[in-house]
């Protein structure tokens, strides 16, 4: 685990705005860190959406500890974006139509992911899992998805996420 801010990869409107918003501890998941566990959850995650598996962005592994937060922001990538991604990294899976976590351990106080347009506030509890789509029913960015994980009391929080882009990470589209 670093600090998310050593993770840099550049040519990311949406990293820079992560780094900007996240003061905790982060390790993405390449192919070859991934065992047999991952592979079942993201097989899950999946299944329970209908997404085919070659549109799951690799795994996260996020931390916060007392005092670390992430301030509100969307997941959503830009059509800039999305552009970019595709000729400059050829990056073709598109937009992220929605966000997987799953609390891995769950704080003791503090730490909520609040969704404030709905007015949800998810303590959350461990093993539980949440997603919220980041597009409306028309594939839009939707504004709506705006969310935080509120600052940690007491105790930490572990989340694993991964995103479902709209195409295959794997493949142009045809």
């Amino acid at each position: 685990m670093r600090a998310a801010a050593g993770y840099r990869r550049g040519n990311s409107e949406n990293e820079d705005a992560e780094l900007a918003s996240f003061n905790g501890r982060v390790h993405p998941m390449g192919a070859l860190e991934t065992d047999a566990v991952t592979r079942i959850l993201e097989s899950r995650v999946s299944t329970f959406t209908g997404c085919p598996i070659e549109n799951l962005e690799p795994c996260s592994i996020i931390c916060y500890v007392p005092g670390e937060e992430y301030k509100p922001h969307t997941d959503f990538f830009s059509d800039e974006q999305i552009e970019l991604n595709a000729r400059a990294k050829r990056d073709y899976g598109g937009q992220r139509i929605a966000t997987f976590l799953l609390y891995l351990r769950a704080p003791q106080a503090g730490g909520s992911t609040k969704y404030p347009a709905a007015g949800v506030d998810v303590a959350g509890e461990d093993g539980m899992a949440v997603i919220h789509y980041n597009v409306d029913q028309d594939g839009r960015q939707d504004l709506d998805s705006l969310h935080a994980g509120l600052p940690i009391v007491q105790g930490e929080k572990w989340l694993w996420r991964s995103t479902l882009r709209k195409n295959s990470l794997y493949k142009p589209p045809a």
